[in-house]
C-alpha cells in the first residue's frame, strides 16, 4: 500500500515537472492516514463530519429568531448524510422557517432541537463501499420527509 502511495506521488511529481509546474511544499502533505477535506475527515476506509464544525453545532444556542434557526438547520443539514431521518427530526423547526408561520419556539421544537445535536454528536461515520459486494437500495418516505441511501452489510459491525 505505502510502494503504492509513493509510486503514485513519484508519477504526479513528473508530471508537475514536464508541464512546468511546482508545488507549494508549506501548503503541502503527503503520506497522511486522513485528510480534512470540505468540512470531513477522511481516511482509513471511512468518512466523518470534521469535529471542529460537529462542536459548533452542539454548542449552538438555542434559536430566538427564524435567522437563528435558518443558520442552525443549515450547519446541521451539511451533515445531514450521516443522520438517519434528518428530515423528520428537523422537521418541526423547518416548519418555523416559513414566514407564513408564526415564530414560537415550543417543547416539539426543543426535542427535535436537541434530537438533531444527539444525532451529529453520536460519532457518525461512513464507511467506503466495497464495490465487490452487493448494494442495496433503500428508501424511507413519511408526511415530512423523503429519502433515500444505498446501503452495504458491513461485516465489522
Amino acid at each position: 500500500m505505502w510502494e503504492e502511495h509513493v509510486s503514485r506521488l513519484q508519477c504526479l511529481f513528473k508530471k508537475l515537472q514536464d508541464a512546468g509546474l511546482t508545488i507549494n511544499l508549506a501548503k503541502s502533505t503527503f503520506g497522511r492516514g486522513t485528510v480534512t477535506y470540505l468540512g470531513h475527515t477522511v481516511g482509513q476506509g471511512v468518512v466523518r463530519p470534521k469535529s471542529a464544525n460537529v462542536e459548533a453545532i452542539l454548542s449552538f444556542p438555542t434559536p430566538s429568531t427564524r435567522k437563528e434557526l435558518l443558520r442552525f438547520l443549515c450547519m446541521a443539514g451539511f451533515y445531514r448524510c450521516f443522520c438517519s431521518n434528518f428530515s423528520t427530526f428537523a422537521a418541526p423547526l423547518t416548519d418555523l422557517t416559513s414566514s407564513s408561520v408564526p415564530f414560537q419556539w415550543n417543547d416539539v421544537c426543543n426535542q427535535s432541537f436537541a434530537r438533531l445535536k444527539t444525532l451529529l454528536a453520536s460519532h457518525p461515520v461512513v464507511h467506503a463501499p466495497d464495490f465487490s459486494q452487493p448494494l442495496h437500495l433503500q428508501i424511507d418516505a413519511s408526511g415530512v420527509g423523503v429519502g433515500a441511501v444505498l446501503l452495504q452489510h458491513d461485516p465489522v459491525s
